[in-house]
């Protein structure tokens, strides 16, 4: 009899090596994308493995379904069925150990496939084939929950990052069109002016420009680019207008962001999963060696019993679980997180700093009026200020723009630009320089700075308005007053994060402090930075760390982006330029501030749950342990109680509406949970804060 059965494990083990060969010889081909589907690279992204992975863990979980459901009936109704289920059993055993043995020639050590090997072993060896059903039934369960999870959050992901496709301007049989970036082809010529990213890598072949790398490379000084000059996408063009032969496709430079974001998110572990994985692998050995000496001393039956002391594979399958079903909810609300490590960082960030044009306000502003102080009519001044700033990503030129629109007046040609980030612009117009910006770039470059006594009243009694100033041949000409609209949701949200305990925000802006404070102080900021330049801003998150800060910054411009690099947590709304987006971890897509609390909840929410799981399987094991000699617990017990757990945490991680439902419970009596032994970000029961005072000076500047 023992012969018959070494040849059924040895028959089932072979079948499972031709599967698998065969599959890897002919892959599945995927079906092609619908027709109406949109033309991005999200059916080209790593397809191929994904699917035959995913079909390979379908595959195994049939199998063991039908091998759990036969040896069922073996165990109640029919003993003969038996052989039948050992081999299915060994053949769901067999990827346990191609990965065991991996494992152990890669690391020299026993993981948790290794102690699930065991497991099925063992229960083999002492006749309890239900038990070993039931251990590979939950094992290729958990293997499927992963790889599903992966999958569903990459679909999502993946459609939320189509959603804002990127348009470019290219130049086709000496014609001009745009187009979306992914029907750019390799080869195809780019037009790039003064203001704009560069939205792919390639070589200038017309022109020449002055470029700024700081958000690729962190250099401060912009560089000179000419003909045959190599330009990288994400730099910003300064000064100039170049045509820039693409060298790879528009497809493909989608395909590496998507790459990018997939990476950094679909398969991000936090610290609490890589700790569960990393005592699950740990605990493999010891515990092998603890069931070896129970063998010797009570017998296989309670050594094998043991085993599932340590539910390895459970812990890996049901955190990595709640991790995917966080980020599809998240991504269903139109939060798309970029880079996981937010997960982590969000609950403990006690400091936020907004932004203020597009961020607090409403994305454009609305010009209120043009006033001129010189020579120059105020009709002819909005025509040079918008002919200035008809290239630039930045809701103050658009507001400018269309405001010229609106009046119908025809724009001059600009035959020269330089745009300072943080300043202004400056153009030449029919010979005459027009300077374009912030009061300080005004009396910069104006001979014999003046501001007129009109102009100083319109400065001192406007609420919150922003001024351009404008200077045409180095002399003051007037202003445009624009009028920022505060953006509806923005009290509320406010209102919701102090709720939850977050006390220290400020507004960071490169506008004028009057129009700032008063927008901070209207909304209950007391911190304010007005008049920062991008460099500043970035060095004044930095000195709040430094102080033991922990800042997240959320803006939308152009000058945005380093203070975002230096940030722990970066957020941005869909309507921010296109280096900001690239930059920011966290994208709001419906482009409000709705959703900033449910990231902040989502995280704590997340960090919890994989807590509890944590102690809930170090409570199992610890109960099994004590079951197996005090009740005498055999296999199938243990393997039933296993499955249990394993079903109830299932059901725990794919809960639909945890927020909603939450967070009702939360507004009566807020989570206390312990995590490392340190407290959640959370107001606690005696009213007390854990947060900590900001006391940081304003940057001298």
């Amino acid at each position: 009899m023992i012969f018959i059965n070494l040849g059924i494990v040895l028959g089932a083990y072979i079948g499972s090596r031709i599967h698998k060969e065969l599959k890897h010889r002919y892959p599945h081909n995927p079906q092609p994308a619908p027709l109406d589907a949109p033309k991005t690279t999200a059916h080209a992204i790593e397809q191929n493995t994904a699917v035959v992975s995913l079909s390979e863990h379908k595959h195994h979980f049939r199998v063991s379904t039908a091998a759990l459901m036969s040896t069922t009936v073996a165990y109640i109704f029919y003993p003969p069925l038996s052989l039948l289920n050992l081999g299915l059993i060994t053949y769901t055993a067999a990827p346990m150990l191609d990965l065991a043995r991996d494992n152990f020639r890669k690391e020299k050590n026993i993981n948790n496939h290794g102690l699930s090997l065991a497991v099925t072993g063992l229960c083999v060896i002492t006749g309890g084939y239900l038990a070993a059903a039931v251990q590979n039934w939950v094992y290729h369960l958990g293997c499927r929950m992963v790889e599903e999870g992966k999958e569903n959050t990459k679909a999502h992901l993946t459609q939320a990052f189509i959603q804002h496709p990127e348009h470019i301007w290219v130049l086709k049989d000496g014609i001009e069109m745009q187009i979306p970036l992914d029907e750019l082809c390799e080869g195809d010529i780019v037009m790039i002016k003064m203001g704009e990213f560069l939205p792919i890598d390639g070589f200038i072949t017309r022109g020449s420009a002055l470029i700024d790398q700081q958000s690729l490379t962190g250099e401060a000084s912009p560089v000179e680019r000419f003909v045959g000059d190599q330009v990288m996408a994400g730099s910003l063009l300064i000064g100039g207008t170049i045509e820039v032969k693409a060298s790879h496709s528009g497809a493909d430079s989608q395909a590496h962001q998507l790459n990018k974001l997939l990476e950094q998110t679909r398969d991000y572990k936090t610290d609490l999963q890589l700790k569960g994985e990393a005592w699950a692998d740990n605990m493999a050995a010891p515990l092998l060696a603890v069931s070896g000496a129970t063998a010797l001393f009570f017998g296989l039956s309670p050594a094998t019993a043991l085993l599932f002391s340590a539910p390895t594979n459970t812990v890996r399958a049901l955190l990595s679980l709640q991790t995917s079903t966080h980020l599809q909810w998240a991504a269903e609300q139109g939060i798309l997180i970029k880079d996981g490590r937010v997960l982590e960082e969000l609950p403990w960030i006690d400091t936020v700093l907004f932004d203020k044009t597009g961020t607090l306000t409403h994305t454009e502003p609305e010009v209120a009026q043009v006033v001129s102080c010189g020579d120059i009519h105020q009709t002819q001044l909005l025509r040079l200020a918008a002919a200035a700033e008809q290239h630039l990503q930045h809701p103050i030129a658009t507001a400018i723009i269309k405001q010229a629109q609106a009046e119908k007046l025809e724009l001059p040609e600009v035959d020269d630009s330089y745009y300072n980030i943080g300043f202004g612009i400056q153009v030449s117009i029919q010979g005459h320089a027009v300077h374009v910006g912030s009061q300080r770039f005004i009396q910069e470059v104006t001979d014999d700075y003046h501001l007129p006594s009109h102009i100083n009243r319109l400065l001192h009694d406007s609420v919150g308005n922003t001024f351009i100033f404008i200077a045409v041949d180095k002399k003051l000409q007037g202003v445009i007053e624009l009028y920022p609209r505060l953006r509806e949701e923005v009290p509320q949200v406010l209102q919701q994060l102090r709720d939850r305990g977050l006390k220290h925000f400020a507004v960071v802006s490169g506008d004028q402090l009057a129009p700032t404070e008063r927008l901070a102080h209207s909304l209950g900021i007391q911190r304010v930075f007005a008049e920062v330049l991008p460099q500043d801003k970035a060095a004044l998150i930095r000195n709040l760390q430094q102080q033991g800060h922990r800042v997240c910054f959320i803006g939308d411009g152009v000058n945005d982006a380093i203070a975002m690099k230096q940030a722990n947590v970066s957020v941005c709304l869909s309507s921010a330029a296109e280096i900001t987006r690239n930059t920011a971890q966290i994208v709001l897509l419906n482009d409000e501030l709705t959703h900033l609390r449910d990231s902040f909840d989502m995280a704590v929410h997340l960090q919890v749950r994989l807590s509890g799981n944590l102690l809930f399987w170090l409570g199992f094991g610890l109960s099994n342990a004590m079951l197996v000699p005090l009740a005498g617990l055999g296999p199938l017990q243990s393997s039933l109680l296993y499955a249990g757990g394993f079903a109830w945490g299932f059901k725990d991680a794919k809960k639909p509406g945890w927020l909603a439902q939450d967070r009702d419970q939360s507004q009566q009596t807020r989570e206390e949970d312990i995590i490392e032994g340190r407290p959640m970000p959370s107001p606690v029961a005696n009213g007390s804060s854990p947060y900590i005072d900001l006391t940081v000076e304003p940057l001298t500047i």
